[in-house]
Parts: structure tokens; sequence; C-alpha cells
């Protein structure tokens, strides 16, 4: 039987939890070569599992001869890189979930960030951090005709992505400036981004407050900055509204994943993102 060396690029949690040892199950399979973020890692790995081969970088194991599979269990903003690089070096591939980093790399869309959060110290400098992580063209608004502005001059964009301000859902007030805002969207997906460390009651307010613009989804961010997920699990089972995205870490694309109710009830259970 012919023996199917396999490298590694990324050899982290699921890797060592899921795949290594079932690979080790397997006849005719041979953990040849590992290339982790740093040496140290990579090192420690290998002594673990028993890989001869240690790689500076990934491209050095990408171009290796004696190796037949590579493994992609990197961050998602590596994936496609690393398996285009690794087919065209004849390699087999099996990267793990998602091959694309994100909607431009996916489906070969433009995509553009409008920010209307231009008040709140910071928010600025966020959104050019984002925006220069992500490789999008950024459009700054002030007011509603702003935006109409902004939207005519991205005529060229399949998506455009719209971050507003935060809004105070006890404030009467505020809640009309949002609906002015919207107001120059006809055509929009409305999705509540709330953090996963809220108060439940909290969260029903404010999704009742914005009930009337008609929301399409929830995103949900700082999963990892709690070990409680009942509010949210609650509010989602109680609310009915979809479930979007999860977010966790700081990273501007890596800590992102397509939201599902079966994660969410494995964090109910002790399988949250901070374990």
């Amino acid at each position: 039987m012919e023996t199917l060396r396999i490298g590694f690029v990324g050899l982290g949690g699921i890797c060592r939890q899921r795949h290594v040892p079932g690979l080790k199950k397997l006849p005719g399979i041979e953990l040849r070569a590992v290339a982790n973020r740093t040496r140290e890692s990579s090192e420690k790995a290998a002594r673990e599992f028993g890989i001869p081969v240690v790689c500076d970088s990934w491209q050095e194991l990408v171009a290796r001869d004696d190796i037949d599979i590579v493994f992609v269990g990197t961050w998602p903003y590596l994936h496609r890189e690393v398996s285009v690089a690794a087919l065209e070096s004849g390699k087999h591939v099996f990267c793990q979930a998602r091959m694309a980093m994100d909607y431009r790399q996916r489906l070969g869309k433009k995509a553009a960030w409008v920010c209307a959060d231009t008040l709140r110290t910071g928010a600025i400098g966020e959104a050019r951090a984002y925006t220069d992580a992500l490789d999008l063209p950024l459009r700054l608004v002030y007011t509603p005709q702003d935006l109409s502005a902004a939207l005519a001059g991205l005529d060229d964009v399949d998506l455009v992505l719209i971050d507003t301000p935060g809004y105070n859902p006890y404030r009467e007030q505020e809640i009309v400036e949002l609906g002015g805002l919207l107001s120059e969207l006809p055509e929009r997906a409305l999705y509540l981004v709330v953090p996963a460390n809220i108060k439940e009651g909290d969260l029903f307010c404010m999704s009742g407050a914005l009930s009337v613009f008609g929301l399409d989804g929830v995103i949900v961010t700082k999963l990892d900055e709690t070990s409680t997920y009942g509010g949210v699990y609650n509010f989602v089972r109680k609310s009915r509204l979809p479930l979007a995205y999860f977010t966790f870490g700081k990273a501007a694309s890596a800590g992102l994943e397509a939201a599902t109710s079966q994660r969410l009830v494995a964090a109910l259970f002790g399988k949250g993102w901070n374990q």
C-alpha cells in the first residue's frame, strides 16, 4: 500500500483533537511535516505527535517534494492562499472551513465599508483599521444626506457594509435619528449587533425598539469574553430572529463564523469560545 505523507499548516486545537487522532488510526498514513506560526509551536507539535520535519514557513512546507497532502488548519485569513499554493504545487488539500476569508475571495465580488459611526471617540480609527485589514474602500458619513452621496459613488460595488452608530433604545430621539439614516436605504438587510455579555432584559429592549425597522438577523460579538450564553439563547429562541454571525477575538476577520443554533447550544454545555 502506498504511504500518503501529510504536512500540517497550522496544527492547532481542532487538528490536535480531531484530525490527528483519526489519521493515526488509518493505515498508509505518515504525519510528515508541520509549520505553525512560530518555530517553537511547530517543534512542540512535532514532539507531541512524532512528526519528523519542522518547517519555518508554510511556503517551505508546501514546496517540499515529500508531502502528498496538505492539511490547512490556520486562521481563515490564510485558507485560500495556502490552499491555492498547495494545489498549484501538485498537492492534495484538506482545508478547514472556511475556504475563503470574505465576500471578495469567495465570490469574486466588490465590497465597500461605509462608516456612519463618526462621532464616537476612536470609531473612525477602528473603521480604518478594519478596512485596511480587509482591503476595502472606506467612506465616512455624518448625515443621511452624506449617506446618499456616498452610496451614489459606489455604483460599481456589489455589497456595501454600513456601520451605524450605537443607539440608546431608551432614548426615543436617538431611534428617530436612526430612522432618518435608514430611510436612505430602502433596499437593505438590517442586523442587530450585540455583545454576548449583554443583559437579557436590555437585549429584548433593544430589539423591541429597533423592530419597527424590520430586523433581518442578529450578529453576536465578544463570545470569548463570557462563559454564560443563556441570555443570548433565550433571546434567539423567543424572538425568532435568525442568527447570522458569531465573532470572537480581536482579529478583524479571523474570529468570524457563520452562526448556528447547534454551536450556541454547544456553548451552553461548556464548549464555548474561551475554552
